[in-house]
């Protein structure tokens, strides 16, 4: 069944951060509630709080997002649902989506 309420895209790679251990990941389907993750050494039990960095350039501080793992995919990745977001960063959110959208497409 499915259960999304917002629009997904994909955007690229990540660094993430699970029970102290560090690595980067593909993000894939975020929205403004959540994200699957692939291609990451890191695997995380159901529940485990993520935290995110998304980097948008060079010139800029990335921001994070933190959330939880809610289910896991056939193909070793997670999905996770954020955690309390800030309207403003819903936003960002939201903006970094729809910049996504612009970009050429990259495999899944």
């Amino acid at each position: 069944m499915e259960q999304r309420t917002d629009e997904r895209v994909s955007i690229g790679i990540v660094g993430l951060e699970i029970d102290g251990l560090c690595s980067t990941g593909r993000v894939h389907d975020i929205s403004a509630v959540g994200a699957r993750i692939e291609d990451t050494p890191l695997k995380p039990v159901m529940g485990a709080s993520v935290r995110i960095t998304f980097v948008l350039s060079l010139d800029r501080p990335g921001f994070e997002v933190l959330g939880q793992v809610v289910r896991f995919t056939e193909t070793g990745g997670f999905a996770i649902a954020f955690s309390a977001v800030d309207p403003r960063l819903r936003t960002v959110l939201i903006e970094l989506a729809e910049r996504a959208r612009q970009l050429p497409d990259f495999p899944s």
